[in-house]
C-alpha cells in the first residue's frame, strides 16, 4: 500500500477538481446594516445540553460525519455517490452547523445528527467562514460568494472586482474580510459592500502566486498569506504592513511554496503551515521537501515539525486543523479513492510525534471542531468516481 501512495502522490497533490457548478441565484443584496439583530448568539438551542451529538448515525446527508476519538470511529452516514466534495463546513455554536455539498447548502441544528436542505449554492465546491449566527460560503480561486442567515435566507454577494477569492474571515465584531489575490477587503454590512482594500501582501507578478490567506482566530488583524515560490507574508495590523516569514527554506532566499496554514484557536502566536522547500525539491529526493512547519511568534519565523516519508503523506494542500484544547497539537489528512485506500488522519505534536487513525472514506475535505464539545471533530466527506 505504501508503494501505491508513493506512485499517486504527485498526481493527487497537484490537482483539485471543480464539480457540480450551478447558476448563481439572483437575490437582491441587503442594504447597509440590514439584519443587524438577526442570528446573533449561538443558534436556536435545539441541540443537546452537553454539546455532544445525541446520535451515532447522521441523517439527511452523507456529506458530514463526526468523531469523538480523532477519527478512530466515525458516526454512520448514508453512502455518497458520484464525484462530490464537502469543503464547506462551519460551526456556529449551540449545535448549529452549515455545510455545502454538491451544490446544495445544508444546515444542522442538533450538533450534526440531522441535516436539512437550505437551498442551492451559487457554485460547488465552496468553502465556509462564520460568526454571529451567519455563515458565508466562498469559492476558492473564483468570485462566487454568499451569506446564509440564521433564518436560512441565502444572499448572493458581490466581492471586490480585483482578483479571485483566496480566503475569508468573520471578525468578532461581525465585520467580514475577504482576500482577493494578495489584498484584503473589509465589509461592515455583512458583505453587501467592501472597502477599497489594504496594501497587498505581494506586489507585481508575485501577487498572482497566492495560494491561500489564513486568519488569526483571536485577532482579525492578524493574517498570513502563503504563496508559490516566494514563501509567506504576515501582517499584525490588518494588512497595513507585511513582513516576510523566515525558516521556510534551507536557503536565505526563502524559496518555498506555502499551500495551507491555520492559526491555533488558543494562541495567535502559533501557526501551522504546509508547504514545499523549493531548494530541497531540486535535490536527489524531492519528496523530502514536503513539510509541516510551525511558528510560535505569529508567523515571523517557522521551523519544520514533520517531513513527508513513506509512512507520512503530505500533499500539496492537505486539509488541516489545529486543536482547540492544545496549541501543541495539529491534524492533517491524506485520502484517495484509488484501490479503495481511504483516508489517514494524522495527529502531529510540536515535538514531531505523529500518530494516525484510518477510515474508509475517499477523502476528508473539511475539519471542524465543535465549539460546544472540544473533543468532537466534524469531517466534510469526499466521494470520487474518476476513470
Amino acid at each position: 500500500m505504501k508503494s501505491t501512495r508513493a506512485l499517486l502522490l504527485c498526481a493527487l497533490s497537484s490537482t483539485s477538481l471543480q464539480a457540480c457548478v450551478d447558476t448563481p441565484r439572483t437575490i437582491d443584496p441587503p442594504s447597509a446594516g440590514e439584519g443587524e439583530g438577526e442570528g446573533e448568539g449561538d443558534g436556536d438551542g435545539e441541540g443537546e445540553g452537553e454539546g455532544v451529538p445525541a446520535c451515532t448515525t447522521v441523517t439527511g446527508t452523507g456529506a458530514v460525519t463526526f468523531t469523538h476519538d480523532e477519527g478512530a470511529t466515525l458516526a454512520t452516514t448514508t453512502p455518497l455517490a458520484g464525484t462530490v466534495y464537502t469543503y464547506g463546513l462551519v460551526a456556529l455554536g449551540g449545535g448549529n452547523f452549515v455545510a455545502e455539498h454538491g451544490g446544495t447548502l445544508l444546515r444542522s441544528r442538533d450538533h450534526g445528527c440531522t441535516w436539512t436542505t437550505i437551498g442551492a449554492a451559487p457554485t460547488s465546491p465552496m468553502r465556509m467562514a462564520g460568526g454571529g449566527g451567519r455563515a458565508y460560503a466562498w469559492a476558492d480561486n473564483y468570485t462566487d460568494l454568499a451569506r446564509i442567515d440564521n433564518d436560512d435566507t441565502i444572499t448572493v454577494l458581490t466581492p471586490p472586482p480585483n482578483g479571485v477569492l483566496k480566503g475569508m474571515n468573520v471578525n468578532a465584531d461581525g465585520s467580514v474580510v475577504v482576500a482577493m489575490d494578495a489584498t484584503l477587503h473589509k465589509s461592515t454590512d455583512f458583505g453587501a459592500t467592501f472597502d477599497r482594500g489594504t496594501t497587498p501582501a505581494f506586489s507585481g507578478d508575485d501577487a498572482g502566486l497566492v495560494y491561500r490567506a489564513f486568519f488569526g482566530s483571536k485577532d482579525g488583524d492578524h493574517v498570513m498569506f502563503g504563496a508559490a515560490s516566494v514563501g509567506a507574508r504576515v501582517s499584525f495590523d490588518g494588512g497595513v504592513t507585511w513582513a516576510p516569514s523566515t525558516g521556510l527554506s534551507t536557503t536565505g532566499q526563502q524559496r518555498a511554496n506555502i499551500f495551507e496554514g491555520v492559526f491555533s484557536p488558543l494562541d495567535d502566536n502559533v501557526i501551522w503551515a504546509a508547504g514545499i522547500d523549493v531548494e530541497e525539491s531540486l535535490g536527489a529526493n524531492p519528496n523530502s521537501a514536503r513539510h509541516i512547519y510551525r511558528s510560535s511568534d505569529g508567523g515571523l519565523t517557522f521551523a519544520v515539525v514533520a517531513t513527508a516519508t513513506p509512512e507520512i503523506t503530505i500533499i500539496n494542500g492537505p486539509m488541516m486543523a489545529a486543536s482547540p484544547v492544545d496549541s501543541d497539537v495539529f491534524y492533517f489528512v491524506f485520502g484517495t479513492y484509488y484501490n479503495a485506500y481511504g483516508t489517514d488522519v494524522y495527529r502531529l505534536t510540536s515535538d514531531g510525534t505523529v500518530t494516525q487513525t484510518h477510515n474508509t472514506n475517499h477523502d476528508i475535505s473539511a475539519i471542524v471542531f465543535s465549539p460546544d464539545a472540544d473533543h468532537t471533530m466534524y469531517f466534510g466527506l469526499v466521494h470520487e468516481v474518476i476513470n
